[in-house]
């Protein structure tokens, strides 16, 4: 097993952060499913966050039966009713735990990308708070992949559909509210973030 770095970060509500190498050696017992991935450094990527949700599991005390997936690959453990979300990418995979509710997770890497593809996935309103700021721009990308990891259905556009109201900065991490304005619904969300690394990561999951 990776050394996972395992966090509380409220009631109920855990990450696991596993360092991806190449040391990494992909075994497909306990996930056949990542046979399909023909390409090796994105099979030991999908491999190192099922670890790193494993360890996790372990360290709650909780047995690990596998996973199921619904059309849109979103991912649900076997004989669990907590929620679940994976991310991965720039050397790190990201497993996150929640009892008893939905949860969406992602991570990104903080690069001038962001700049170039800002109107993509923001409203004018969410364009003209962030101006350049990199970190800000970072925070709306990984909240906005958090919340539609969070739906987990599909059809949602993050420029139209998910909407950041402005907010302070927190250098270490910090909270904000997030909402799902879709179909016929809107949903509050509540959003922690904070920088890892090089990278920022967002959790979304909806107050009780």
């Amino acid at each position: 097993m990776l050394d996972a770095k395992i966090k509380k970060l409220k009631q109920n509500l855990f990450y696991s952060v596993v360092e991806i190498t190449d040391k990494i050696e992909v075994d497909l017992v306990d996930f056949p499913e990542l046979e399909r991935i023909r390409h090796q450094a994105r099979q030991r990527e999908s491999y190192a966050v099922r670890l790193a949700l494993k360890a996790l599991i372990s360290k709650l005390g909780l047995p690990f039966l596998g996973l199921n997936y619904n059309e849109r690959r979103k991912p649900f453990l076997k004989g669990s009713n907590a929620g679940i979300s994976l991310t991965h990418g720039h050397g790190l995979a990201i497993a996150v735990w929640l009892e008893g509710a939905a949860v969406g997770a992602d991570f990104e890497k903080i690069s001038p990308k962001l700049l170039r593809v800002a109107k993509r996935f923001c409203n004018e309103e969410e364009l003209a708070y962030c101006g350049e700021d990199l970190d800000k721009l970072a925070v709306l990308w990984t909240v906005k992949e958090a919340v539609y990891k969070w739906y987990g259905l599909g059809g949602v556009d993050f420029q139209q559909h998910i909407h950041v109201p402005p907010f302070e900065l927190v250098a270490t991490g910090g909270d904000l509210l997030a909402e799902l304005n879709y179909k016929s619904f809107s949903i509050p969300l509540q959003v922690h973030y904070m920088p890892i690394g090089e990278g920022m990561f967002s959790i979304c999951y909806q107050q009780k």
